[in-house]
């Protein structure tokens, strides 16, 4: 399992320890489970959600199992951290057809959020990139003013 606490964390600029004093830990526990070397109890979950303002599923998520192709593109966080080169298209074919699984059929997504869904798997900080990828591909539809996304049905 992964989580976006230290992304959640900065966005409201809170440091590990002002984190663990609000939901009754400690500051080791907080990096254990950044780190993702703890797995919190539902109700530490819960908390965590709390202190975010968001659902335990928007911090918490399952890892996804990466295509073999795909093993020399993943960091030490899970996460995509570079994009295939330019002659790599079968292996650029292989993560987009990984990153599409990840959308949700029959729901609409704003640009931020589509965002947000592929930030939570690569760490080269270009989710513009890989929302063209989609879109190109035809994996991924919007409406014309970008306002809004969809998975398209295969």
């Amino acid at each position: 399992m992964r989580n976006r606490i230290k992304v959640e964390r900065a966005e409201i600029d809170l440091t590990q320890e002002q984190l663990a004093s609000r939901i009754g830990v400690s500051r080791q526990t907080i990096n254990s489970i950044e780190k993702n070397r703890y797995v919190p109890s539902t109700i530490l979950a819960l908390k965590l959600s709390e202190v975010f303002g968001k659902s335990v599923n928007e911090i918490f998520f399952l890892e996804p199992e990466i295509p073999n192709g795909l093993k020399g593109y993943i960091g030490e966080d899970g996460r995509f951290n570079h994009l295939p080169g330019k002659r790599q298209k079968n292996r650029l074919n292989l993560m987009l057809d990984y990153l599409i699984t990840q959308f949700e059929f029959n729901k609409k997504y704003s640009e931020k959020e589509v965002n947000n869904l592929l930030d939570r798997f690569h760490s080269f900080n270009d989710p513009a990139s890989l929302r063209r990828f989609l879109f190109g591909r035809g994996l991924l539809d919007r409406t014309l003013d970008g306002s809004s996304y969809w998975r398209k049905p295969q």
